[in-house]
């Protein structure tokens, strides 16, 4: 009966340290939701471009704030969604890293075009503008990017 207790201890610690090595969520399931996240952020970019051009508003400035502003609501949305995604635990930088870019990205737009409003229309918007879409998330690891088409498509 001890040997048998000993046995059962033994496997039962063996798989727990097995689970604790590399551990993290499901690569495909993170690939998908990582896939997600390009998806969401590439619909983001278009509907900001289609925005632009249709400057609906009472004047142009604030025409250009409300695109702007639905856009980062939208890369802000798209980045809780990676957030809350369990990579394996290889990725984990990846997918702190992608959130964080994002929600930088989100927050740099807000500021350009809440000063934009104002009439001072900077640098930093054209700059932050060039960086809409993938260019706003730090390099994609291979092994997300193979399963991730939405993604791998966006960076070519």
């Amino acid at each position: 009966m001890a040997l048998r207790r000993t046995i059962v201890l033994a496997t039962t610690g063996a798989a727990l340290a097995l689970a604790g090595c590399g551990g993290g969520g499901d690569p495909s399931q993170f690939a998908k939701a990582t896939d997600r996240t390009c998806r969401e952020v590439a619909a983001a970019v278009t509907t900001l471009r289609q925005d632009l051009v249709r400057r609906s508003g009472s004047s142009e400035a604030s025409a250009l704030r409300g695109a702007i502003d639905g856009y980062a609501g939208r890369v802000d949305r798209a980045a809780q969604g990676l957030s809350q995604a369990d990579p394996p635990s290889d990725e984990r930088d990846f997918r702190d890293g992608a959130v964080s870019q994002l929600r930088k990205h989100a927050k740099l737009m807000r500021d350009a075009a809440a000063r934009a409003a104002r009439g001072q229309v900077p640098t930093s918007l054209a700059a932050e503008l060039q960086r809409t879409g993938p260019a706003a998330m730090p390099k994609i690891p291979k092994g997300v990017l193979d399963d991730a088409p939405a993604c791998r498509a966006a960076v070519r």
